[in-house]
């Protein structure tokens, strides 16, 4: 076996014994030692612009381990290709056990085997809710994998001994968003019972000062005041505010005095906030930028090819790397996508890869996902003539900036500088049939 294949052989074996994926760099330091003339440790750092101490103290050693572990004997750099040459007749032996599937509807639960970390989203986002008066936005297109991601953050601010509060605009009625004053009173009643206390919004509301002041002294006295710890409030599907351009634009202007407050006023500091939205929501399509415009914004994005990587190894498939790039190509790391195409796969006993050819199909296991996207363009003809452009062509085409701005947060399009191709082959095709 030449050197690719046998960095391919450790990949295959350590995501199928070990439920892990080998990175960029544990390749090419593997890569490097399977040589018949090794560098040296040093060379290799140097090579690869990488820190030789880093390398020696932390990713060698741990790269060793991980393989040691995994054919169960020592290796070493002076082993590490004959364990791989000795080992490549015992790959289909490696035994598999049986996966426990979950519906990849909706958010991945907490504890869950299929909860792929996004650490750097996670980190920011963490670091932002523990600074008082912190104010975080996840914004990305329709199941990107927000949610997931906020059940992680609430769940990391309660071991820090914050009290947590999460509402979904899903879940409030057409009459609490028909005025200001019921948007208000809902919030403030939801925020109370969460945190256990007795709802007395009689006494702090008072007709002549104005409901956005009522809400907020409301939360202030009441309520933040009282509380001896930090408590978050996580507004999920916060888009279906954007569609009540009154109710939003008051509501952001008291979420931007809260902000500025809790600069000098220990009450406000208290209170930490997270909003969690779309960015296919009419408010966001016009302006082409955040609505709210205030704290940290994070852009949650479709998953990168290790993550897809480390799911697939979740669901006990072992892909070579031409395999998870033929993934990544077709369904451009849209979890929603990738879950769906992993749990058929495991449920009728095939390769993912044995799935890709019959999903741009209205029959196909993605024809909802599918069927939502094409409704939407054709009921927006401005986006769909733009789009059937897009994937008519196969060089990157610019656009007008909202029309450009639009289809990037359907998801149907990537972003290249000023230009956009078609975010997926599984798009393209499935479009250029139906947009003709």
């Amino acid at each position: 076996m030449n050197i690719s294949q046998l960095v391919e052989l450790a990949e295959v074996a350590v995501s199928h014994k070990r439920g892990l994926a080998l990175n960029h760099l544990q390749k090419v330091i593997l890569q490097e030692c399977c040589q018949h003339e090794t560098k040296t440790y040093e060379q290799i750092a140097s090579d690869h612009s990488y820190s030789p101490s880093y390398l020696k103290k932390k990713a060698i050693p741990l790269l060793w381990k991980t393989l040691s572990d995994t054919f169960e004997e020592k290796v070493t750099k002076a082993n590490c290709r004959s364990v791989l040459e000795k080992n490549v007749t015992d790959l289909d032996n490696f035994s598999a056990p049986e996966v426990a599937l979950e519906r990849p509807d909706g958010p991945v639960p907490l504890g869950s085997p299929f909860y792929i970390p996004r650490v750097r989203w996670e980190r920011l986002g963490c670091e932002e809710l523990l600074e008082p008066g912190g104010l975080l936005c996840l914004q990305g297109t329709s199941k990107v994998g927000k949610t997931s991601l906020l059940v992680r953050l609430l769940d990391r601010l309660e071991t820090h001994g914050y009290r947590t509060v999460r509402l979904s605009l899903n879940r409030a009625s057409t009459t609490v968003l028909s005025s200001v004053e019921t948007f208000a009173r809902w919030l403030c009643a939801n925020i109370t019972q969460q945190v256990d206390a007795e709802i007395r919004l009689q006494k702090f509301w008072h007709e002549e000062v104005g409901d956005l002041t009522n809400c907020s002294l409301y939360l202030q006295q009441y309520l933040l005041d009282r509380s001896p710890i930090p408590i978050v409030l996580a507004i999920d599907e916060f888009d279906r505010l954007f569609d009540r351009p009154t109710i939003a634009d008051d509501f952001i202007c008291l979420l931007r005095s809260w902000y500025e407050e809790a600069k000098d006023c220990r009450a406000w500091q208290k209170l930490r906030i997270v909003l969690v939205y779309s960015t296919e929501s009419h408010l966001l399509l016009k302006t082409g930028k955040s609505p709210v415009n205030i704290g940290l914004t994070l852009d949650v994005p479709p998953l990168d090819t290790a993550q897809v990587r480390a799911l697939a190894a979740r669901h006990r498939f072992y892909l070579s790397a031409s395999d998870v790039d033929r993934l990544q190509s077709v369904l451009g790391g849209f979890p929603d996508l990738v879950r769906q195409v992993f749990y058929h796969a495991v449920r009728s006993h095939r390769s993912p890869i044995e799935l890709l050819s019959g999903l741009a199909s209205d029959t196909g296991i993605l024809r909802d996902r599918l069927h939502e996207k094409l409704h939407w363009l054709n009921t927006h003809p401005d986006l769909l003539a733009a789009y059937q452009k897009v994937i008519s062509s196969d060089s990157p085409l610019i656009l007008e900036p909202q029309i450009a701005f639009q289809l990037y947060s359907l998801g149907l399009v990537r972003r290249h500088d000023k230009a956009v191709t078609a975010s997926c082959q599984l798009y393209r095709q499935y479009f250029r049939e139906r947009l003709r």
